[in-house]
């Protein structure tokens, strides 16, 4: 019938899911050619070896540089011959191609000997072995090192028979003159194949299928220049919906509509900051760390802040504990930090609710995130199956980490428009000059009426575009309208010693009613105040100046493009919010009750003794999250039904009422060579299909010595037979990763 022939899934699916079905996803075509002898004909292969490209014309061989050229480089030979190419004569190339890079260290040896007895009788034997070594003790199938033999002999006998003559002679009707002779030869050649030891298993060799050391392959997102401040999330179900983060019913700005810039419509565009808090994001840089001439001397000699967990370095083997340390790398781990201030009001919030020390209201009802843009973005053909980090135990300081909350993951379209008003802000469209006729004004301040060319700064006049978002300075901020509104407003609530301390702060609300100053994490400032290495970093995720600073003695620029809205750098402004959400709980019995580990994503656990600068030692725990793309327990925000679009990843927290920090080991997207076959109703015998329950699902990934040898209860073992091979690129002796599905 027709189900035999129709492949609906080409046309009501994905190309992907098609794909998986097999016994459709086949084409048999046939038909008839004809072509016209040319006198060029490309080999396919590049890279040939000189003197292996052979060249015959009906049989007839032609000789190079007469009848034919070879070009080497490119594969492609050039008949020359006119006879053979106006005959039509059909033309045989073959020809032995080389690799760019060869893999395997090869050796011929042998000889020929040959001993004559006399002149009538020539015995000889020829004998050659060729043996391949590979560089590891695994090798693919295929591509097997051979140790193999061939071996022969060959012996020649020629005599004159006069006699043979004579007879020959007394035949009728025959004269034979001339001399007779009779001549025997032979030979016998054996291959004798073999493979080298170094695939040797019981006498056998071994070559693999796949060995699964490549399984997975990761797609680093954890350098945190990559990342930038996030749009606020839009929530309409799932246990966030109730955080209402975009408020559209705040008190204080409803008295200031129709007056001045402020207008219904922009009543939105105001609550969708207000809930915002201050986060930063960064790597602690190794001058800190490792103490040298230009470390500040109150960093240098406060041995129990350069032993706090969330400062300290972290080597490699801290979480990796089988991993071998290779010579002449550092072993040092960059770990992303992210430091949540849930009571601070982050950048462009103008939330007035505080108390009269200056701290949000409700701060477990804040949020503050990061965003950043994805380069694979079509999950379904990359096969990306994960997203993994490590974690560092968040409550290792009982008595400080007391907080709980959630740490929630967005993947798919999420909106640019940070300064929701529908226009695309960027630095390098705004004026070098005092003319404000290119610029449109928003209740943030202005936007640039231009479109974007080039991602760069007019030079001519930098200090005049490197204003953050909002485009204007910070001197400006208090002559707008809507900051100058708020900073009214909270200036008439804080008193006494909160005055004073936002007084001396240059970054408070007081001193940047905009809240998005930049400062370099090193400065004379920082030094004379004696700041600790995470007040170094609070503000370094500022937009406004973190392109112009400038120092004496270093450099102290964050960046030297300009900040944008435009994460992806299509010259388009996103403003759609569809994506998967994926939330993680902070919370200490989710963490130390193993019980618990299934529903909040946890794979594995380690613990470490690390000796620290203040001569204590301590155990560190680090978590292992590995959250499945596809699980049942991510919610769709928007119309998004498929992986094909994931443009984008926004990673937040909220909920807590604490200061948190979180130190991510790593953090990556993890894509698998082996995809899962969806159509189980294909594997089933249909004899026991009744004694079956249909409704199992597989999960791939991968599990190896570096990361679960030592996972609890029972750690990863390396199956009989198998030995880790040694890492030949390096000069001591270091064992690889060995991997298994």
């Amino acid at each position: 019938g027709v189900e035999k022939y129709a492949f609906p899934q080409l046309y009501d699916s994905t190309l992907t899911v098609a794909e998986q079905y097999t016994e459709k996803n086949k084409f048999i075509i046939t038909g008839e050619y004809s072509s016209t002898s040319g006198s060029e004909i490309r080999l396919g292969v590049t890279n040939i070896a000189r003197g292996s490209v052979r060249v015959t014309a009906g049989g007839r061989t032609l000789t190079e540089g007469t009848g034919y050229t070879v070009d080497y480089n490119l594969g492609i030979v050039k008949i020359l011959d006119e006879t053979a190419l106006a005959s039509n004569s059909p033309i045989d190339v073959s020809v032995e191609s080389q690799s760019f890079f060869n893999t395997q260290r090869k050796s011929l040896l042998g000889t020929n000997l040959e001993y004559a007895f006399s002149d009538k009788f020539t015995l000889g034997g020829t004998i050659l072995h060729l043996s391949e070594k590979p560089l590891t003790q695994k090798v693919n199938l295929g591509n097997e090192p051979i140790s193999n033999t061939i071996w022969g002999v060959n012996g020649t006998f020629k005599s004159d028979w006069q006699w043979l003559t004579s007879v020959i002679d007394k035949i009728p009707l025959i004269n034979a003159t001339a001399p007779s002779s009779i001549a025997f030869s032979g030979e016998f050649a054996q291959l004798l194949p073999g493979h080298n030891k170094a695939v040797n298993q019981d006498d056998y060799g071994t070559s693999y299928i796949d060995d699964f050391e490549g399984t997975e392959s990761s797609i680093n997102i954890k350098n945190p220049t990559a990342w930038a401040l996030a749009s606020t999330p839009r929530i309409t179900s799932g246990p966030l919906s109730g955080k209402r983060f975009i408020k559209d019913n705040d008190t204080f700005w409803k008295e200031h509509v129709d007056n001045g810039y402020i207008k219904n419509t922009d009543m939105l565009n105001i609550g969708y900051n207000l809930n915002r808090a201050h986060i930063a994001w960064y790597y602690i840089d190794q001058i800190f760390t490792n103490g040298n001439a230009n470390t500040p001397k109150h960093i240098k000699n406060d041995k129990e802040m350069l032993s706090h967990h969330y400062i300290r370095p972290v080597i490699e083997q801290e979480i990796y504990q089988d991993k071998d340390p290779i010579f002449g790398e550092s072993s040092t781990l960059q770990t992303l930090h992210l430091h949540y201030y849930p009571r601070e009001r982050g950048a462009y919030n103008l939330n007035v609710d505080i108390d009269e020390n200056g701290y949000l209201n409700a701060p477990e009802s804040n949020w503050a995130g990061i965003m950043r843009k994805l380069d694979n973005t079509n999950f379904e053909t990359s096969n990306i199956e994960y997203l993994e980090f490590w974690l560092m135990d968040p409550f290792i300081y009982d008595d400080i980490n007391i907080s709980s909350g959630k740490l929630v993951f967005n993947l798919g379209s999420v909106s640019e428009d940070v300064l929701k008003d529908g226009r695309k802000a960027f630095e390098n469209g705004l004026p070098t000059s005092n003319n404000n006729a290119v610029n449109d004004t928003t209740i943030w301040g202005r936007v640039p009426r231009l479109t974007s060319i080039t991602n760069s700064f007019d030079n001519s006049n930098l200090y005049q575009q490197d204003l953050g978002l909002d485009g204007i300075s910070n001197d400006d901020e208090y002559n707008f309208y809507t900051y100058s509104k708020y900073y009214e407003e909270i200036n008439s609530k804080v008193t006494g010693t909160a005055k004073l301390r936002w007084a001396e702060e240059a970054f408070s609300p007081l001193s940047d009613p905009a809240g998005d100053n930049f400062h370099y994490f090193r400065g004379d400032d920082y030094d004379e105040r004696e700041l600790d290495i995470f007040n170094r970093y609070k503000y370094y995720n500022g937009v406004e100046g973190n392109s112009t600073a400038n120092s004496d003695e270093f450099t102290s620029t964050a960046t030297t493009s300009p900040d944008s809205e435009d994460l992806n750098g299509d010259n388009t402004l996103n403003e759609t919010e569809q994506y998967y959400e994926y939330i993680v709980e902070i919370d200490k019995d989710m963490f130390e009750n193993e019980a618990n580990w299934e529903s909040n994503f946890i794979t594995n656990r380690v613990e470490s003794t690390v000796e620290l600068k203040n001569g204590n030692s301590d155990i560190v725990k680090w978590y292992q999250f590995r959250i499945p793309i596809n699980t049942t327990r991510k919610r769709a925000e928007g119309n998004i039904n498929d992986f094909r679009s994931i443009r984008f990843i926004r990673m937040y927290l909220t909920g807590f009422e604490e200061e948190e920090h979180l130190r991510f080991g790593e953090l990556q997207l993890v894509r698998t060579d082996w995809r899962v076959y969806e159509k189980n109703e294909n594997l089933v015998d249909n004899s026991i299909a009744d004694k079956l329950q249909k409704t199992g699902r597989i999960d791939i990934s991968s599990v190896c010595i570096e990361n679960d040898s030592r996972k609890k209860p029972v750690g990863y073992q390396l199956p009989p037979g198998i030995d880790r091979t040694i890492d030949p690129s390096q000069m001591q002796l270091t064992e690889e990763n060995e991997q298994a599905m």
